[in-house]
């Protein structure tokens, strides 16, 4: 194709067609501009497409984030119903005048169960998307708005969460009554006790439940029970959160835009 272009501006000029020749010259830069123009309109589209996978991409990612901190809330919701159970089954044996001390220490023990957990919502989108220096791929502000409230609010309530369950695991360790309270039964369930070194039968024997140990037991049962109440709150709080800007992301995650 150049040859021929080549071959069309040499006859003119030794035809002495100078005027052509222009108008010829004219033309052809003009359609080398139209070429240029149109590669760049292409190279704009290829990218933009590209953009737009990539944004949809990321949709897809918050998505599955958020439906993390979902699965997590559900099973932290079941426990934190148990723990609710157990601690109103506590505070019913207590208000009994006959009640095995075992019985107690079983439902003090699933009263407090699995606090240690630490939640966070989960973040590995949001933070690839942030060390990639990318954020601004993601055009759609109202998103970027919900993300950041989310982020925000689920950290908040998360850390509330945390808190509560670390102040009564504190009252659960710092019980100073342990002979009292069935220590010895919880020590035991755990296999602690070498029983070649100690005659656990002793020791139970030696546990006095009187009024004032469990007036002291009712006291912990009503901080577990207060404490698992008003997370089972939090956590219904969190749900609103995330079923807000779940929603939002199935659209973004499934438009074809």
């Amino acid at each position: 194709m150049i040859k021929f272009f080549r071959k069309i501006r040499y006859n003119l000029m030794e035809t002495g067609k100078t005027a052509k020749y222009f108008k010829y010259a004219i033309g052809e830069i003009a359609l080398v501009m139209i070429g240029i123009l149109l590669a760049l309109q292409v190279n704009n589209w290829n990218e933009n497409r590209k953009n737009n996978i990539e944004e949809r991409d990321y949709y897809c990612k918050f998505l599955d984030d958020v439906r993390q901190d979902h699965e997590m809330l559900n099973k932290q919701k079941e426990i934190a119903k148990l723990r609710l159970h157990h601690s109103n089954k506590l505070l019913q044996n207590l208000q009994k005048d006959n009640v095995d001390l075992a019985d107690l220490v079983n439902d003090m023990k699933l009263s407090v169960q699995s606090i240690n957990a630490k939640l966070e919502p989960t973040k590995i989108a949001f933070e690839d998307l942030k060390s990639s220096g990318s954020l601004k791929i993601i055009k759609d502000n109202n998103i970027k708005i919900k993300l950041g409230n989310y982020y925000a609010n689920a950290q908040g309530i998360m850390n509330v969460i945390n808190d509560n369950y670390a102040a009564i695991g504190e009252r659960f360790k710092s019980n100073n009554e342990r002979l009292n309270t069935g220590w010895v039964y919880l020590i035991e369930d755990q296999k602690g006790f070498d029983t070649s070194l100690v005659d656990v039968s002793k020791l139970k024997a030696l546990s006095k439940l009187d009024e004032t140990i469990k007036i002291s037991m009712v006291n912990d049962a009503l901080a577990y029970l207060g404490t698992n109440s008003r997370n089972l709150y939090h956590y219904d709080t969190l749900e609103t959160e995330i079923n807000n800007l779940e929603a939002a992301l199935i659209l973004k995650c499934t438009t074809n835009d």
